[in-house]
């Protein structure tokens, strides 16, 4: 019988995916929600910062008008394409979305991508998978691969009068530029990457950027602390926010900033697989945690059900290339996965091992350095050369980014410096 794969999601992890199993020759399917494929490279221009308790809808893309990447493009390369020559070290999502798009058509990806096509369920027969979208059934899959991302469903806190504040509360997800703020006294809630640049941007418009959250001391992504800083010297750290009121804020220190117009949550995203519901009861598929899957991407009571992208702090590109070329073996049956109580004794093992580090389940998909094992273990499983590459750059790179915190994207980067 032919094998036959539904791939969920046509954004980077599926789309590298289709490439090494079209390689191997397997009939693909993929089913993409929105009208195009690139997932959060595609840029979706929003007209306005969506308010969080009036509307429900999610953009498909988190990507904010003046974003350019946080890590250097030799980190972000997809199995079988190079950037263009000039390309900057660290270029802006449109340049980005440029190359994935030369990588669709360069393996002839296109035409296997079924557009508009949101899941609602999946479930499992004698004859296979059944793929069924809002708008139709497909049936008779072999395997699916879920490659959805890890950012489409937006965290938000809860937080002690929400519902009392008088402005607007929007969260990253629907940020694109700074306009709406201009003359504004604005919070930005959340301490990592996103809320750092999008203070700043909002910081050029804004009468005030009163930015809150947990700065530690060895968080490069905010190096200021303690002072005004930004262009216009607007911009000032605050701890979290304890509550919210009509026009201001309560902080965990019992400071009351007043006169705020203006919440942005960047408070990150959680797992959500609702077309899940149902087959998975053993897993969970919420939250800040998928699993417990083995090698965090087979679901080990039926392995022919896989995921793929989910890991956060890690080098997602060069990840999802290592998954999608086991998976592709496995597929093809070039490899094969243990049976299932193996399966199910190295899953206990290495969560016991993670407990027993301090890690609680919510960080168990947080890889930072424990992904060059990852990388290592799974480039042995797919018969891949291992050189450490992606190691040296990640080491070099945060060497880079601590010399230049202030504008590391527009300093020269030079690994073997």
């Amino acid at each position: 019988m032919n094998k036959k794969v539904a791939i969920i999601g046509a954004g980077v992890s599926g789309i590298i995916l289709a490439r090494e199993l079209l390689q191997k020759n397997i009939d693909i399917t993929i089913f993409e929600e929105t009208p195009y494929y690139g997932g959060q490279w595609n840029y979706n221009p929003a007209s306005e910062c969506i308010d969080i308790r009036n509307k429900q809808s999610v953009l498909s893309s988190a990507m904010y008008d003046c974003m350019r990447t946080n890590f250097p493009i030799t980190m972000m390369q997809m199995p079988g394409l190079d950037y263009p020559d000039g390309t900057p070290t660290f270029p802006s999502h449109r340049k980005v979305f440029s190359y994935i798009k030369s990588y669709v058509a360069k393996f002839g990806l296109e035409q296997y991508i079924k557009y508009n096509q949101e899941v609602i369920n999946i479930n499992k027969k004698t004859s296979g998978w059944t793929i069924t979208t809002k708008e139709d059934a497909f049936g008779d899959f072999s395997y699916v691969a879920i490659c959805t991302g890890k950012e489409r469903f937006p965290y938000i806190p809860k937080l002690t009068g929400m519902e009392t504040f008088s402005g607007i509360i929007a969260h990253s997800n629907s940020y694109r530029t700074a306009d709406i703020f201009k003359d504004k006294n604005v919070v930005v809630l959340g301490a990592s990457y996103s809320g750092q640049e999008i203070s700043t941007d909002i910081s050029n418009t804004a009468k005030n950027v009163y930015f809150c959250g947990k700065f530690t001391q060895h968080n490069y992504s905010c190096p200021k602390k303690n002072v005004s800083y930004g262009k216009y010297n607007n911009i000032k750290q605050y701890p979290c926010i304890d509550s919210i009121l009509a026009t201001s804020i309560k902080l965990k220190n019992g400071e009351t900033p007043n006169q705020v117009d203006a919440i942005v949550l960047c408070t990150g995203y959680h797992y959500s697989f609702p077309f899940l519901q149902g087959i998975t009861a053993d897993i969970q598929t919420s939250g800040n945690y998928v699993g417990p899957l083995y090698l965090d991407i087979f679901y080990p009571k039926d392995p022919s059900l896989m995921f793929i992208g989910l890991l956060k702090g890690a080098s997602h590109f060069y990840v999802a290339s290592l998954q999608a070329a086991y998976c592709a073996e496995v597929i093809s049956s070039e490899a094969s996965l243990p049976d299932y109580e193996t399966m199910l004794s190295a899953i206990h093992k290495h969560s016991k091992s993670l407990k027993n580090s301090g890690l609680g389940k919510g960080q168990f998909f947080n890889y930072k350095s424990r992904q060059y094992a990852y990388h290592q273990l799974l480039c042995n499983l797919a018969n891949i050369k291992y050189n450490g590459g992606i190691h040296h750059l990640r080491t070099a790179f945060a060497a880079h980014k601590k010399r230049y915190q202030d504008n590391y994207r527009d300093q020269p980067f030079v690994p073997d410096a």
